[in-house]
């Protein structure tokens, strides 16, 4: 009987192929940070989710991709329940997580009212916004030289739960300034129409390697990091990498 057993499962097997039987790695995503990570586990959308599902294609890899607020997601990966991706290594965090390759730099601007006499010339300086309400987005970090003045306490530090809530409050006058992600400070301003009432600040106060990463309790996903960085690797050399990001800025800028 057992022989018998073995024999069915081997012709299942093959018939269906054996990656039908992989188990699915999960990846836990993050809403409310478009173009980047937002939707739901039933419809993920945004650069994140599409780049990682590149990549585990290009590894041979099934995903399972899920969707939170973000600090659901952070508590999540940190319990060990999957992959978090889309997130900056933290001096905290790397005690925690095991990091991939970057798969992403995110660049990290200042987004002013039009007539605000506030101007940045360093990317390492942000004494201009001394004492000034500045909008930032709960459980984010935004990079080194940021989360050094958050620390120090440079600027009052106002923490919503989007970006588009922040853009909101600097519309109203709640605040002087908001920190934001580059590409999701544009995508915000041209959606809403905000071009003659918010500027950028033309100066980035950050540039963030984005990764993924997974909890050191799962020490045997390693070897899908190391899967996940020859992936990258591959892409890049071959041009698919660099086609992927020119396919999805046109297609951002055309919605």
């Amino acid at each position: 009987m057992k022989v018998l057993i073995s024999l069915i499962m081997a012709l299942v097997m093959s018939f269906f192929g054996l990656n039908s039987f992989a188990a699915k790695e999960t990846v836990l995503l993050y809403t409310n940070y478009a173009p980047f990570s937002y939707g739901s586990t039933k419809s993920p959308q945004g650069l994140y989710p599409e780049l990682i599902k590149a990549i585990f294609f290009r590894m041979d890899d099934d995903l399972r991709i899920q969707v939170f607020p973000w600090k659901r997601t952070l508590s999540s990966a940190e319990q060990g329940k999957g992959f978090i991706a889309g997130i900056y290594k933290t001096p905290k965090r790397e005690e925690i997580f095991n990091y991939s390759q970057p798969f992403y730099v995110e660049e990290v601007m200042v987004f002013v009212p039009t007539d605000s006499a506030i101007n940045i010339n360093s990317s390492t300086d942000l004494s201009a916004l001394k004492g000034k309400n500045v909008g930032l987005v709960a459980g984010f970090s935004y990079g080194s030289t940021v989360d050094a003045v958050v620390k120090a306490k440079l600027f009052k530090e106002q923490r919503a739960n989007s970006d588009i809530l922040n853009f909101k409050k600097l519309l109203k006058g709640r605040l002087d300034a908001v920190i934001s992600a580059k590409l999701t400070g544009q995508t915000i301003i041209a959606k809403m129409k905000l071009g003659n009432k918010i500027k950028m600040i033309n100066v980035p106060v950050n540039k963030g390697d984005v990764y993924i990463a997974v909890s050191k309790k799962l020490a045997d996903k390693v070897a899908v990091l190391d899967r996940f960085n020859k992936a990258i690797e591959s892409m890049k050399q071959d041009g698919s990498y660099n086609k992927f990001m020119e396919e999805f800025i046109e297609r951002a800028a055309g919605q």
